[in-house]
Parts: structure tokens; C-alpha cells; sequence
């Protein structure tokens, strides 16, 4: 989209940024606000498909759901995914053996694809930017094109467990040489449908240990 071109200062001149929630006028999410956003920080072993799960916030609280949905899309990804990994940063100074552990055994770092069409509809992949983010924060390596989707699949906000499943059965295809040590990175677990079917056609590429790493649990 043409307005994410354009300069924050100028941006916030004719589009005044106001609170997601309270809408004060000056943060996209303000302090007052920012307060009242609750942080999980849970841990699983051995979900579905995964060897370790860890997720952040409850996407079914109003401020979770809202700031998400909106980091979706132009022009303040930035600054909410900002916002939410300061939240989350003290889980992982509680949790410095995971981020060791990761770095010990060269885990890398692979986001949930869309397909070109979505991508280039959009205009960005939620999921990349979220995996950019961590790549940074732990200084792992960040294999964004290891996975593609390879078609475009209905939108899985209305169909049940079952169908989600089916929706995302072998759309995945792995490039060679798939790393060992995976860590799949998303912004929304529901189901799991998703992430379980990409951790299943990264195992028959040859991963033996993998993590996903997601911002909210519905």
C-alpha cells in the first residue's frame, strides 16, 4: 500500500495516531493501555507435531485481539510489534536457559509462509516480520523461503477443527537441505492445524527437533 511508503512524521501530521483501545490521541497503544495487556508466557511439550511450543498473550482478550488484527496490516506493524516484545521480554529473562538452548543447538528460525498472491496482496507476511524480530533478538539465523506455500487456501476463520486440518494438508512444500533444528515462528494459534501440517512436512525433509514460537493462543 502507497501510505506505508510514506515518512512517520509526515504520516502522524495528516493521520494523527490515537490509542487502539482508549484512543488517546499520540501512541498507537498507550501507556494506560499497555498495562492492562495480561502476558501468559507458556510453555508445552510434545503438542501434536511440535516438540516444544511456546506462546505469549490470549488472543481472546480484547486488547490482544485488537493490536493483532492490527498489526496485520499498513501502518503500524512496527510499533505494535514493538509494543509486544517489550511485554515479553521479561519471559525471556526468566527463560534464559530456552534462548541457550536454542543458540546450542543452531536452531533456525522459519516463519509461517503465504503464497506470493496473499503476500503480494497484502504487501508484507505478518509472520516474517515476527521471525525477523526474533532473529534479531537471539541472533539465530532466519531461513525465510525454507518453506512455500504452494496454494492459496480458504480463510481458516470459520471452519472447524476438522477442516482447518484438511484446509492445510499438503499446501507445504520444503526446499533440500532442510536444517535439523526448526523453530516455526506465527502470530495466532487456534487449532494448531496450521503449524502441526508444516511441522509434518518439515519432518519428511529431514527436521528432528521442532519448536514454534507464537504471539497468541485463541
Amino acid at each position: 500500500m502507497w501510505i506505508k511508503k510514506w515518512p512517520k512524521n509526515i504520516l502522524n501530521l495528516f493521520f494523527p495516531c490515537f490509542c487502539l483501545y482508549c484512543s488517546a490521541e499520540g501512541k498507537i497503544i498507550c501507556d494506560q493501555c499497555l498495562k492492562k495487556i495480561p502476558v501468559r508466557g507458556k510453555i508445552r511439550t510434545n503438542f501434536y507435531s511440535l516438540d516444544k511450543i511456546i506462546y505469549f498473550f490470549n488472543y481472546r482478550h480484547p486488547l490482544v485481539k485488537k493490536a493483532i488484527q492490527t498489526f496485520k496490516y499498513p501502518p503500524y506493524q512496527k510499533e505494535i510489534l514493538n509494543y509486544l516484545f517489550l511485554l515479553i521480554a521479561p519471559f525471556w529473562r526468566k527463560n534464559k536457559s530456552l534462548v541457550q538452548q536454542m543458540k546450542k543447538n543452531n536452531f533456525v528460525i522459519v516463519p509461517v509462509p503465504l503464497t506470493r498472491r496473499k503476500k503480494a496482496q497484502r504487501g508484507f507476511n505478518q509472520s516474517e516480520l515476527i521471525a525477523q524480530k526474533f532473529s534479531q533478538q537471539f541472533n539465530l539465523p532466519l531461513a525465510l523461503n525454507l518453506v512455500k506455500k504452494k496454494k492459496q487456501t480458504p480463510s481458516q476463520t470459520k471452519l472447524n477443527r476438522e477442516q482447518r486440518r484438511k484446509n492445510v494438508k499438503d499446501v507445504w512444500q520444503v526446499k533440500d537441505n532442510c536444517p535439523r533444528q526448526i523453530i516455526i515462528v506465527d502470530d495466532v494459534l487456534t487449532t494448531g492445524a496450521t503449524i502441526t501440517q508444516m511441522a509434518q512436512a518439515l519432518e519428511k525433509a529431514g527436521a528432528e527437533n521442532i519448536w514454534a514460537i507464537i504471539l497468541a493462543k485463541g
